[in-house]
């Protein structure tokens, strides 16, 4: 049985310090960054993670880590499906898991590769627009034995902030790749008559 416990002020600031700290990162892997380092501190948290699904490889890979052995997860993969991030990807809803060692979903398999230990698990799917775009992952609440629901609750409502922020991003850098391909074509294909400035500020344009 999952206890609660009541969220002070404090944390909805943090909350929103997040969300202003995770849109102001314009490229992906700061975002992802941003949003692991943010979750663990929104949620009082020893650690926490991103997961991102890969479907073409039907991968999940460790995109961001924040916490004791971060650095070994990331680009660490796994089948979807696998792990409790997996479940959460496919039932698309957020889980408490505060006792790891009775819940069956659990890949042991990341910890014996880190040493890194797991009690306690909130999962909570990222979404975007009905598409699953990975999972958020927070371990080990410091100030408490066990996550409650309303730990549950302020993760999905931190995920659903994350994914758009996640969509926005991979959106300026399709963007941003297009622009760049599209300059470059121009300036290869422009042949202008003439050197004065007028001249050249067309071509650039």
């Amino acid at each position: 049985m999952t206890t609660t416990r009541d969220f002070p002020p404090e944390a909805l600031a943090s909350l929103v310090d997040a969300s202003a700290a995770i849109n102001s990162a314009q490229s992906l892997d700061k975002t992802l960054q941003a949003i692991a380092g943010a979750s663990a501190a929104v949620m009082r948290a020893e650690a926490s993670s991103v997961i991102m699904m890969d479907p073409a490889r039907n991968k999940q890979v460790f995109r961001a880590a924040v916490g004791d052995r971060s650095s070994q997860l990331i680009g660490m993969e796994y089948d979807v499906g696998v792990g409790i991030s997996g479940k959460v990807m496919k039932t698309r809803k957020g889980e408490i898991i505060n006792d790891v060692t009775k819940e069956h979903s659990h890949y042991r398999g990341i910890d014996s590769k880190t040493t890194f230990q797991t009690r306690s698990v909130i999962a909570a799917p990222l979404i975007n627009k009905g598409e699953v775009l990975g999972v958020v992952e927070i371990l080990n609440p410091l100030h408490s034995e066990t996550f409650g629901q309303e730990d549950l609750q302020l993760s999905q409502v931190f995920a659903n902030l994350a994914a758009i922020s996640i969509a926005n991003s991979q959106l300026y850098e399709r963007l941003n790749r297009e622009n760049i391909g599209l300059r470059d074509s121009k300036r290869t294909d422009a042949h202008f008559v003439g050197q004065s400035s007028a001249t050249r500020e067309v071509a650039q344009l």
